[in-house]
C-alpha cells in the first residue's frame, strides 16, 4: 500500500506521468489481484481449511497471510511461530489476549469495538481482506529479527 501511497503523491505534485510509471502500477495491481484467494479456484478448498481452524485469531491470521499472498496452509503449532517470528505478539491480529478478565484495563465501548473489528476482519469478501491487511499495517513489531531454531521437519521454511 506503500507504493500506491507513494504513487498518488507523485502523480498529484506532477500531473504529467509517463508510461513507466503506468506499466509499473498495472503490473503491481495484477499482482495484488492474483493474491485475491477470495476469488480464486482454491477458494472453498481454503474455506473447507479455515473451519478445521479453532481459535479465531489463528483463523484470521491464515486469512491474513492468504491476503498478502502466501499460499500455504498453517500448520496448528505453525501459528504461534509464524507470530513469534514476525514479531507480533501471541494475539495478532486480535487486539487483546483472549480470554484476559482485565476488566479494569478496557471499558464496553473498548470491547465492543474490538468484537465488530473481529467480524469485520472474519467476512470472507473484499471488506474482511481491507479489515485484515489494515490490521496488519495499524500494528507496531514489538521486535525484530527472530531466529526460529526447531527440529527437522517442523515447517521452519514456511513460518
Amino acid at each position: 500500500a506503500g507504493w500506491l501511497t507513494s504513487f498518488h503523491a507523485r502523480n498529484n505534485e506532477d500531473s504529467s506521468s509517463n508510461e513507466d510509471d503506468d506499466d509499473e502500477t498495472d503490473r503491481k495491481l495484477k499482482a495484488i489481484n492474483r493474491c485475491n484467494w477470495l476469488t480464486s479456484p482454491s477458494r472453498d478448498d481454503k474455506l473447507d481449511f479455515l473451519n478445521t481452524i479453532s481459535e479465531d485469531k489463528d483463523k484470521l491470521l491464515q486469512m491474513l497471510l492468504w491476503d498478502i499472498g502466501f499460499d500455504f496452509k498453517l500448520h496448528p503449532y505453525q501459528f504461534e511461530a509464524a507470530r513469534f517470528v514476525a514479531g507480533f505478539e501471541s494475539s495478532f491480529p486480535l487486539k487483546k489476549q483472549a480470554g484476559a478478565n482485565d476488566d479494569s484495563s478496557s471499558s464496553d465501548d473498548e470491547d465492543k469495538a474490538e468484537d465488530e473489528a473481529v467480524r469485520e476482519m472474519m467476512q470472507f469478501d473484499e471488506i474482511g481482506r481491507f479489515a485484515r491487511t489494515n490490521s496488519l499495517h495499524a500494528r507496531q513489531l514489538k521486535d525484530r529479527g527472530m531466529l526460529l531454531a526447531d527440529e527437522m521437519g517442523l515447517g521452519k521454511t514456511i513460518e
